[in-house]
């Protein structure tokens, strides 16, 4: 102990805060390059999940269209639905044009009955 000096206790805390430097940089460049090659090795799922996303919308808007001219279309006919149907329809209903954001004939349709009092909520 009595040969340690006021030197030597500075150059090894300057060692010691030179590697924890040194080794954040280090950590800090691995992570970089990791961050970047995730990123090149996901992009050709990330297009894949764009394509299966724009086709499930797709099926989506088709089923619910077949569904509500269906339902229309037997209501037009006379035939009448429970109340758990009709909350069925309805919902099925904001969900095409609110959530997909669809107004085609559907909403013609539906704008027809509902104003000679065969849809009402």
């Amino acid at each position: 102990m009595e040969n340690i000096t006021l030197g030597d206790i500075s150059a090894t805390i300057a060692f010691i805060a030179a590697f924890i430097t040194s080794g954040g940089v280090i950590v800090g460049l691995v992570a970089k390059w990791a961050t970047k090659w995730l990123l090149s090795a996901l992009k050709p799922i990330e297009t894949h999940m764009d394509e299966l996303e724009k086709t499930i919308t797709a099926l989506d808007a088709t089923v619910c269209k077949n569904f509500l001219m269906d339902y229309m279309a037997s209501v037009q006919a006379g035939i009448e639905y429970d109340e758990a149907s009709k909350k069925h329809f309805f919902d099925i209903y904001d969900h095409y044009t609110n959530d997909l954001h669809l107004n085609t004939y559907v909403h013609a349709r539906y704008e027809e009955l509902k104003e000679a009092g065969k849809l009402d909520r």
